[in-house]
């Protein structure tokens, strides 16, 4: 027997007959109800049986109850005029100021809150340096 047979029939003889998968079994219980539910179906629908992962779809967006049901033209109609009228209103708002959006970034800033500092800095950037406040205390005007 040469080496490369040795390590041939080395291999072979190692090898098990049971792959990873065999070993796992191909019901495994849903994440809700606990139904054994196939594995593929489980992997398709985020580990929850069909009926489970259909009162999932229904439950609408973070369990509020509304139907997550295709929307109609109508629905898509109204939604389409709504953000119209917000991005006109918005246009409008810049027009006036169009800095305005650093000024309010900047107060919010100074109020306190949390901004990141990249907004921060494109905010100051973005409006000319303000002349530095009156020292009242020292009588400067």
């Amino acid at each position: 027997m040469t080496n490369g047979n040795k390590r041939y029939s080395t291999a072979v003889t190692t090898q098990t007959n049971e792959s990873e998968s065999d070993r796992i079994p191909p019901y495994l219980p849903c994440l809700e109800c606990r139904h054994p539910t196939l594995r593929a179906i489980l992997a398709q629908h985020g580990g929850r049986c069909t009926p489970c992962y259909d009162a999932y779809c229904r439950s609408g967006p973070c369990g509020s109850g509304d139907s997550m049901r295709p929307l109609t033209h109508a629905d898509k109609l109204a939604i389409l005029s709504r953000l119209h009228g917000l991005s006109r209103s918005i246009a409008a708002s810049n027009a006036a100021d169009p800095k305005g959006w650093a000024r309010r970034l900047i107060e919010r800033a100074e109020a306190g809150e949390q901004v990141s500092p990249s907004s921060l800095r494109m905010a100051r950037a973005a409006l000319p340096a303000r002349p530095a406040q009156p020292d009242i205390e020292s009588g400067w005007e």
